[in-house]
């Protein structure tokens, strides 16, 4: 816990993190290098999976800075590789099998990357332990 109270008594979002400097990650007691670089690779993983979920956060409708509460709903399919873009049948059958088929998710604008994550795990409960 030590580590996340200092990013949230310094108010820094994930979204924030990747631009950080070592030295004020350094400040922010993630001391090693492969600490640092563990979290900038997280910080741009998350980001990245939800930009390829979520609508953009502003439309015309809102203004700069409100997020709408909207939900929105996605097929959502885990992928046995990471290079794997549309799974095949026999993949979709293994990971059925799997107890990792597809899903419809619906969830709000708004949502934040630990919430999307708990929304995944709800969905897909067998990613909490790595599959196992």
């Amino acid at each position: 816990m030590h580590l996340l109270e200092n990013f949230e008594r310094e108010k820094i979002t994930s979204d924030e993190i990747c631009a950080l400097s070592d030295a004020q990650l350094e400040n922010l007691s993630v001391t090693t290098i492969g600490g640092r670089h563990r979290l900038r690779i997280n910080c741009r993983q998350t980001g990245s999976i939800l930009s390829r979920f979520m609508p953009a956060r502003h439309s015309p409708n809102t203004k700069k800075g409100k997020h709408s509460k909207t939900p929105w709903t996605r097929k959502i399919v885990c992928l046995s590789d990471p290079s794997t873009i549309t799974p095949k049948c026999w993949q979709k059958q293994q990971l059925a099998e799997a107890g990792l088929s597809e899903n419809n998710i619906t969830v709000h604008n708004s949502i934040n990357p630990d919430e999307f994550q708990e929304v995944l795990y709800a969905n897909f409960p067998k990613l909490r332990d790595g599959g196992v």
